[in-house]
């Protein structure tokens, strides 16, 4: 696989993910693929591709947790008020 193409399909893959996670997800991934790809052997960019190619077959989308289910099913009211309060704080 293209080098090139198989980072446009993670970065895009990433868009699905919530915005929290997109946020730690993208600089990762840029800087993954800034000093592990363009300074490693040929062995090891072989390796790098086969790695990242089944980290898109395996969609991330799938394992992402939906915050809100996980906050209705174990949170307390008293903790779900205290996170809206921090949420409306930082924004």
């Amino acid at each position: 696989m293209n080098i090139c193409r198989l980072y446009r399909q993670i970065l895009r893959m990433q868009l699905k993910l919530p915005k929290d996670m997109q946020a730690l997800g993208t600089p990762y991934i840029r800087h993954e693929f800034k000093q592990h790809y363009q300074q490693g052997t040929d062995a090891q960019k072989q390796t790098f591709i086969q790695e990242w190619t089944s980290v898109l077959s395996s969609d991330l989308t799938d394992t992402a947790v939906d915050h809100n289910d996980l906050k209705s099913n174990t949170m307390t009211r008293e903790q779900q008020a205290r996170l809206d309060l921090l949420k409306r704080t930082i924004n």
